[in-house]
């Protein structure tokens, strides 16, 4: 799908802001990333061997800008808070940004960005995959040590 052209690999140390394919990628807590909706705890534990074997975070976890709702990412979230990580990668993104593609994963269920920020706000997330957020560009491949996020 996708040309190797875009696949980065970049170690990132320290608190340091990077840029990758128009992103920066920063590090917030996983604590202070807000559930928009529910996640799989059976996928969260295999999500948790995966990342503990390659001993890499791989993947930035996409938030809205302002409150950090998660838009993409909430599976990854759940495996940072059960690994006591420290911080995780994110890249923060606006529901106005054109990069953003909103959708629903059942046909004729659609939620709002309003909706979904509202859900994560008042801590009552939607139900598992009410949400789909798609990318015209896709987010970096990182090689993050484990035990870079867990000071």
């Amino acid at each position: 799908m996708h040309d190797d052209s875009f696949k980065l690999t970049q170690k990132i140390t320290g608190e340091q802001n990077m840029f990758h394919l128009g992103y920066s990628v920063e590090y917030e807590p996983p604590s202070a990333l807000l559930p928009t909706e529910r996640h799989d705890p059976a996928r969260v534990g295999e999500l948790i061997e995966k990342v503990k074997k390659k001993g890499f975070w791989t993947t930035p976890i996409l938030v809205e800008q302002n409150s950090l709702a998660i838009m993409d990412g909430h599976h990854r979230t759940a495996v940072a808070l059960k690994l006591n990580l420290k911080k995780v990668p994110v890249v923060k993104l606006s529901y106005g940004d054109p990069r953003v593609l909103l959708s629903g994963w059942e046909p004729g269920k659609f939620f709002s960005p309003e909706e979904i920020i509202s859900a994560a706000l008042l801590g009552v997330p939607l139900p598992l995959k009410s949400t789909k957020h798609d990318l015209t560009v896709p987010l970096p491949s990182l090689k993050v040590a484990l035990r870079d996020l867990i000071y």
